[in-house]
């Protein structure tokens, strides 16, 4: 999705827009509007570089009353969605009323008798707080990050803060979720080659991470905006197609998003 992102600005509430993997899906964004500041500081964000820190509860907004209201006045003007996704210039999960946001949400859901899917983008960096775990398991859909296998690509390219750790720690909070569900996005840099995820060792590692992980589902896409830092290109739809096959070899479902 893509809310007109400048410089980082992403405001609380967005759209419907079009997604490619979530329908026409209203954006939710828990962070500061006018700021990313984020847990990872991945390379190819649309919404740049930002600040790579840990978000103080001070600093998240909105509140849960002021976002439940803005949700229902899109429901009231009888705006059409198929999904409810947070998502925006920060790590969702971090927002303090997390858990709470999500039960609301669920239950104005159930208030209007919508079928919407309620789901979340996240780096499942904030998962070692139980609430998050509760939380996630009560969405419809979590989505979590996994581009890089290996720590030196975790770390270069995801850039994590300390806290987060290499990959083994970041798999291990993945384990936590009753049910999980994996976004991997791929690029190449032909400029820099040490820049790329797409290279052969990743794929084998993300393969033996995906047989340990056992998602429901793996949506496997690249980029499609203008990344943090140039040179970062899309990997073609045919090497795509070709390394879904791969998983859909282990016995999993996967969905290819060029």
């Amino acid at each position: 999705m893509n809310p007109g992102f400048s410089q980082g600005y992403c405001p609380t509430i967005y759209g419907p827009v079009q997604s490619r993997r979530h329908g026409r899906s209203l954006g939710i964004n828990l962070g500061v509007a006018g700021q990313k500041i984020c847990s990872w500081g991945c390379i190819y964000c649309q919404c740049g570089m930002g600040e790579r820190r840990a978000i103080r509860s001070d600093e998240l907004v909105p509140s849960e009353r002021d976002l439940l209201e803005l949700v229902r006045d899109k429901m009231n003007e009888g705006v059409d969605f198929d999904s409810i996704t947070f998502a925006g210039n920060s790590e969702p999960t971090a927002h303090p009323e997390f858990y709470s946001i999500v039960k609301s949400l669920l239950l104005l859901r159930k208030q209007f008798s919508q079928s919407w899917v309620l789901n979340c983008l996240s780096n499942g960096s904030e998962l070692d707080r139980n609430e998050v775990v509760r939380a996630c398991d009560l969405l419809d859909e979590t989505w979590i990050k996994l581009d890089c296998a290996l720590d030196e690509l975790f770390l270069r390219h995801n850039r994590p803060i300390p806290k987060v750790g290499g990959v083994s720690n970041h798999v291990g909070r993945i384990e936590k979720l009753h049910r999980v569900f994996i976004q991997t996005l791929v690029w190449r840099c032909p400029s820099n080659p040490q820049v790329s995820n797409w290279t052969e060792k990743n794929q084998n590692a993300l393969l033996s991470l995906y047989c340990r992980l056992r998602p429901e589902k793996i949506h496997l896409t690249t980029t499609a905006r203008a990344p943090a830092i140039p040179g970062i290109l899309p990997v073609k739809a045919n090497e795509l197609v070709e390394f879904s096959r791969k998983i859909t070899g282990l016995g999993l479902e996967v969905e290819v998003f060029p």
